[in-house]
């Protein structure tokens, strides 16, 4: 004979919709629902019990029959008020405050005597005051007030815990930093407000456990909209939230209703689970000295850029062919005339598949021959063009380069690529004295290393700068790195978002951290880096490139004061000086060394003056 199963207990129901749908969490306590997120509302039967054991379970009880004891007490008075105002006399029930304190009740009765006869007759003379003592909860509710008020919550400019200096300053930030959020925790306790946080983290009661149908597209890789604004909450910049305060965020969200509320403990397993996935890594390096510092991955920053929607469509792949002023790197000669046509973008997708790229011959729609050698953009349409070299073909059908001159054609009118060309055995034949001196490479190596998807170049600016690492006054020398990505409108790189941080160390000097950065970007020419386009939804391929990098302070350039105050020397100043080399360089480097070796430093210091030169060996 099967076990009759024990009623249930007062304050839960069964949903029969859940019972014919054969859920098994069917049970719903009413005291701790209405404090839960909507899949954490309604549990299994067998874990009834220990949800009544809880402390939760019992902090919510107790604040059930306080409200329904204030509704009670407010529905009686709404009577009290309608009763009088039809002139009936009110029934003397006790009220709120006579409920929740012992009553006293006197034992005798008492003749007043003339002190207090004298003071019933002054008060229907006077309408003198009287004065009932002080509320024994009054200070702590003013406490609980003043200290909230006192913590600033949403200037939220608290100081992150790490490693500082023994300085005052630094030290006193620190520990207000951390008073204040002991402050608040505490506040959050009496406030009963950690209860509910508690509750809601119990596994065994509410399981919170993700599922494939949570994770929405539209929020990817967010399983909602609510994380998704919780954890961009979290990571504003220079608006530090402790968990004490994202305690407050999360409670508050709960009591106004909100859905799908995490807990902090599963919001933190997701923001770390994001870290993983979608961050920025950071690798170790260590110099040929023996310099160990971190830097962020570049390439990773710029596959950003690429997916990311918004800025995806602000990139430019190639020059610009200008229709007012020149205002971006990209309107200038420096694109357009003298950097190399392998570092520029190599090729155009023409859609379905088919890749034209420079140096290799191709098709026009009306059967002519030609050699792209520079892709171009309008400024406004963003057509494609290219600047290429006319092919002719003589009656013997060998094929004549005019490299001599270029002309602009469309990216539109192509219609044979060069493999296609290749393929139908339509490539012409090129004379043996002619291959030697033709300087184009068909087909283009980088297409077999892009590996039939869109192959682009990405410019940066690369700079360094020496700062303090200290929020005091004392000075701790740190070298930041940083890069922008080229490929962006000057509008977007004044942004802070912008630039980016590479590397900073106190004992890798720049050279030192440009060397790691510099093996990253080389190594994207050899493989290049893959990302889905966020504007075509296709996969694409990319390569780093420097634009500028960092170069000689123009106030460290050499000479005297007196040379450089003169006439000549203040116009030399704004000439182009003579090119280093690095055998000019290594030269000057050993005569200072020898010049150390005699141990008169002031004979380094004006060679280093004079030239220019100042390399630190360690």
């Amino acid at each position: 004979m099967p076990t009759q199963a024990s009623p249930l207990p007062q304050c839960f129901e069964e949903s029969e919709e859940k019972k014919r749908q054969n859920d098994k969490k069917r049970y719903q306590c009413h005291f701790c629902a209405p404090h839960a997120g909507e899949d954490r509302q309604w549990i299994e039967r067998r874990s009834i019990s220990q949800h009544m054991k809880s402390q939760s379970h019992a902090q919510n009880a107790d604040l059930y029959q306080l409200r329904e004891q204030e509704a009670a007490a407010f529905q009686r008075r709404l009577a009290d008020e309608e009763m009088a105002l039809r002139g009936e006399a009110t029934p003397m029930e006790p009220r709120l405050h006579e409920v929740l304190l012992p009553s006293i009740q006197p034992t005798l009765s008492r003749v007043p005597g003339p002190v207090e006869v004298q003071m019933w007759d002054e008060f229907e003379l006077n309408q003198t005051n009287f004065d009932c003592g002080t509320d024994t909860t009054f200070g702590e509710r003013q406490w609980l007030e003043k200290a909230i008020e006192n913590l600033a919550l949403w200037a939220a400019d608290e100081v992150e815990e790490q490693a500082v200096d023994e300085e005052l300053e630094v030290t006193m930030q620190w520990k207000q930093a951390l008073r204040e959020d002991e402050e608040l925790a505490e506040i959050m306790e009496q406030a009963a407000c950690t209860g509910l946080e508690n509750h809601a983290e119990d596994n065994a009661e509410y399981s919170f456990a993700e599922r494939e149908d949570d994770i929405l597209a539209d929020w990817f890789p967010y399983p909602n909209k609510m994380m998704m604004l919780l954890d961009t909450l979290d990571n504003l910049p220079r608006i530090a939230v402790s968990d004490s305060l994202m305690r407050v965020f999360l409670w508050i969200l709960r009591e106004t209703g909100a859905h799908n509320v995490p807990s902090l403990d599963r919001l933190r397993k997701l923001q770390k689970k994001l870290h993983q996935e979608c961050g920025i890594p950071t690798k170790l390096y260590q110099s040929p000295k023996k310099n160990v510092f971190y830097y962020n991955d570049p390439r990773s920053i710029i596959v950003k850029d690429w997916s990311t929607p918004s800025v995806r469509k602000e990139i430019r792949h190639y020059p610009v062919i200008p229709i007012g002023p020149i205002s971006e790197i990209w309107h200038a000669q420096k694109w357009h005339k003298e950097l190399d046509v392998s570092i520029l973008s190599p090729m155009y997708d023409a859609g379905d598949g088919r890749h034209y790229y420079v140096q290799e011959l191709a098709q026009l729609k009306n059967g002519g021959l030609v050699i792209p050698v520079r892709w171009l953009e309008m400024e406004k349409t963003r057509e494609v063009y290219a600047d290429a070299h006319h092919v002719e073909i003589e009656a013997t059908g060998n094929m004549i380069v005019n490299s001599a001159q270029t002309i602009l054609i469309k990216g539109t009118d192509l219609q044979v690529n060069f493999l296609d060309l290749q393929e139908t055995g339509m490539i012409p034949h090129l004379q043996d004295k002619a291959r030697n001196e033709c300087k184009f490479e068909m087909p283009n190596s980088l297409r077999a290393m892009a590996d039939g998807d869109p192959l682009y170049s990405s410019f940066v600016d690369y700079w360094s700068d020496d700062v303090s690492g200290n929020r005091s006054k004392a000075y701790n020398k740190h070298w930041n790195c940083c890069i922008t990505h080229r490929n962006l409108p000057r509008r977007l790189l004044q942004q802070e978002c912008h630039i980016h941080l590479i590397s900073t160390s106190q004992y890798a000097t720049a050279p030192k951290q440009f060397k790691a950065f510099k093996e990253v970007a080389e190594s994207t020419h050899r493989d290049p880096v893959p990302v889905r386009d966020a504007e075509t939804g296709d996969n694409i391929t990319f390569q780093i490139f420097v634009n500028t990098g960092p170069g000689d302070n123009p106030s460290q350039i050499g000479g005297t004061d007196k040379e450089k105050e003169s006439n000549t020397g203040y116009d030399a100043l704004f000439q182009t000086g003579e090119a280093c080399s690095s055998t000019e360089t290594l030269r000057e480097v050993q005569r200072q060394l020898d010049a150390a070796c005699t141990g008169v430093a002031a004979h380094v210091e004006k060679m280093q003056t004079n030239t220019g030169i100042h390399t630190v060996l360690d």
